[in-house]
């Protein structure tokens, strides 16, 4: 029979079994990643994210598995929950702790109930059971995971990004050709004004980086962070293992001026997918964050059969830069039944406004009409 095992820390299993499960092309679910976080300090104790990671195995052998977390905030989640916390308060519901299905700081879709998913869900109820938990939240799952948790009886939510797909164009002129003459004619016009800036654009693997670009990286995130007045949630231990320990992942677009880098972009690249995660610069120049957040990238991953790039949690500007809206997906379940009925009502009339709001942003879409 299959047995559980809830573990406080990726190392208490083998990257081997561990990314068996992770599938083709999501970076964030891999061993590494997890236990780069747990190792530099930007999760666990003296922090808000607890690893309660569930397992479940046949003998020796690995069936399913999720990164899981005690939480007891909503910071660096993305998916807003705060609203339902205040209605708890009120009404004298303890909403914290929570568990939270997700990858911290990393709103980016992909595999949550890794392998036999069914299997999880009883390990989990389980979990929040023993934890005295106000509930459980599955954040930025597929959508064959949102089926599953639904048939459950878990509440779907819906919540809008915006997405760069291929087409199947072999270059970036191609996908040009395919924007109306007022898109492409805008994405020109932005890069022209960085090149006459002086400023170049160079988009590095891992393994071509130099010490002075890795440095850079945490130097820009620092400054954005500064600049945003937002949470340093990623110690500078982070950026200390990340060549060694994600290097063969990452893929980062550097920009220097008279011989100076001043910006930077940090990316990770698995199989056909591409995600954008932080950027910063020392230098403000024109038009120099959508060249190195969107458009040196889509130049250098499409040749190399990129089909999906998402490039973070926010911005409608995406749309007239080729990123469509898309619907991402998390799945909750909270123990009082009062607040679950609410929420739940709450997320039906929120879907609408959300499906409403895709379909709004694609009568503006920037590819040309078919035919």
């Amino acid at each position: 029979m299959p047995s559980a095992r809830i573990l406080s820390s990726l190392h208490e299993i083998s990257p081997t079994a561990w990314d068996a499960l992770a599938g083709e092309h999501n970076p964030f679910v891999e061993h590494a990643f997890l236990s780069t976080l747990e190792d530099s300090g930007s999760v666990g104790r003296g922090s808000a994210w607890i690893p309660q990671h569930l397992t479940i195995w046949e003998g020796d052998r690995l069936l399913s598995a999720a990164p899981a977390y005690l939480r007891g905030d909503s910071y660096g989640e993305y998916i807003f929950d705060w609203g339902w916390a205040e209605a708890a308060h009120r009404a004298g519901i303890r909403y914290y702790p929570k568990i939270s299905l997700a990858i911290p700081f990393t709103p980016a879709t992909g595999p949550r109930l890794m392998g036999e998913g069914s299997l999880l869900l009883p390990l989990l109820n389980q979990l929040a059971t023993e934890q005295k938990v106000s509930g459980s939240h599955i954040l930025f799952l597929s959508e064959e995971e949102e089926a599953l948790t639904t048939a459950a009886g878990w509440m779907p939510r819906a919540s809008l990004q915006f997405h760069w797909r291929s087409r199947g164009w072999a270059n970036f002129d191609a996908f040009l050709a395919d924007l109306t003459r007022k898109r492409r004619h805008e994405i020109q016009r932005e890069r022209r004004k960085v090149r006459e800036a002086g400023v170049e654009v160079r988009v590095l693997t891992g393994a071509e980086m130099e010490p002075e670009d890795w440095a850079l990286l945490r130097e820009c995130y620092r400054s954005t962070i500064a600049k945003m007045g937002a949470i340093p949630y990623l110690k500078d231990r982070f950026f200390a293992l990340l060549p060694d320990r994600l290097g063969h992942r990452v893929v980062a677009a550097i920009a220097t001026h008279n011989g100076r880098r001043i910006a930077a972009t940090l990316n990770y690249w698995k199989g056909a997918h591409l995600y954008g995660r932080y950027w910063g610069c020392l230098e403000e120049v024109p038009g120099l964050h959508f060249e190195c957040c969107y458009y040196s990238l889509l130049e250098w991953g499409i040749p190399r059969g990129i089909t999906l790039f998402e490039a973070g949690a926010q911005g409608e500007h995406k749309l007239s830069r080729g990123f469509l809206p898309t619907l991402t997906r998390s799945a909750h379940r909270l123990r009082n039944p009062g607040l679950h009925n609410a929420v739940g009502q709450f997320l039906i009339e929120e879907r609408a406004r959300v499906t409403s709001g895709i379909a709004t942003y694609m009568e503006d879409s920037p590819f040309k009409e078919p035919g």
